[in-house]
């Protein structure tokens, strides 16, 4: 069995821990986009690293990013904050101008080693649910990297342009954001 923290979205602000929306509790000194684009950049999703329950060592925080602008591509940006990485604190990220602040409250379940046969499990749609750990719905790892965990679109107000968005470990020690 391998361990999933499911998400439970609960409206309220939580600048340092795992959250949706509001602002960061840092950024980078560098974005990975433009100078031009950033002020249609906003901030989305805010991964604490101690709060997965797997190890992910060096990484403090993941961080995803989208367009402001209504009609522009979903996929989200990724930023990974490391540990003693140089990074700037206070009003230094746009909020997402559509997204409310939530918090996330994490539930504790065993998903499979392998995903079932969803004509077979008639609870196996739990599987495609916000959780971070636990198995890989979409089955994934072998194109994409190890399966961190995904968001389901609408969750918190999460918005993938009608995808879910999942997260993978890459080779590279980089984080790659999947919409399905």
């Amino acid at each position: 069995m391998k361990t999933a923290h499911y998400l439970e979205f609960k409206t309220g602000s939580n600048p340092t821990g795992t959250c949706i929306g509001g602002r960061p509790a840092e950024t980078p000194t560098k974005w990975p986009w433009a100078a031009d684009d950033h002020e249609v950049m906003g901030f989305s999703v805010q991964i604490c690293v101690a709060d997965l329950p797997f190890e992910l060592p060096g990484v403090r925080w993941i961080q995803l990013y989208q367009s402001i602008d209504e009609g522009d591509d979903p996929m989200p940006v990724v930023v990974v904050i490391r540990v003693g990485e140089q990074t700037k604190t206070g009003d230094l990220a746009n909020s997402h101008p559509r997204l409310e602040e939530h918090t996330v409250r994490m539930h504790v379940k065993d998903d499979p080693d392998v995903m079932t046969d969803l004509t077979e499990d008639p609870d196996g749609g739990r599987f495609f649910l916000s959780k971070l750990g636990g198995v890989d719905p979409w089955n994934a790892e072998s194109e994409n990297g190890r399966f961190l965990g995904q968001l389901h679109e609408g969750s918190g107000d999460l918005d993938f342009g009608g995808c879910d968005c999942g997260l993978y470990l890459r080779s590279e020690g980089d984080v790659k954001a999947v919409l399905r």
